[in-house]
């Protein structure tokens, strides 16, 4: 597993979901990254300028098959 796939939760989880919601509404709120699939999503939220370039420049993680999607 990389160091990056541990900062993304499963935002299909209720409780994953309405923290966000409260995050998305705070003023310190700075972004986002989804991914998903027909299946499943997952989210990770205020990553750093180091983190999104290895998940820009490296894929890392890969997407995978059941998240093949990656909005950021």
């Amino acid at each position: 597993m990389s160091p990056t796939d541990s900062l993304f939760e499963d935002f299909d989880n209720a409780g994953v979901y309405d923290k966000v919601r409260v995050w998305l509404e705070s003023p310190n709120a700075r972004n986002f990254v989804v991914e998903f699939g027909h299946d499943e999503a997952k989210i990770a939220c205020d990553l750093d300028s180091a983190t999104f370039d290895r998940l820009i420049n490296h894929d890392d993680p890969p997407k995978s098959a059941d998240r093949p999607v990656r909005w950021m």
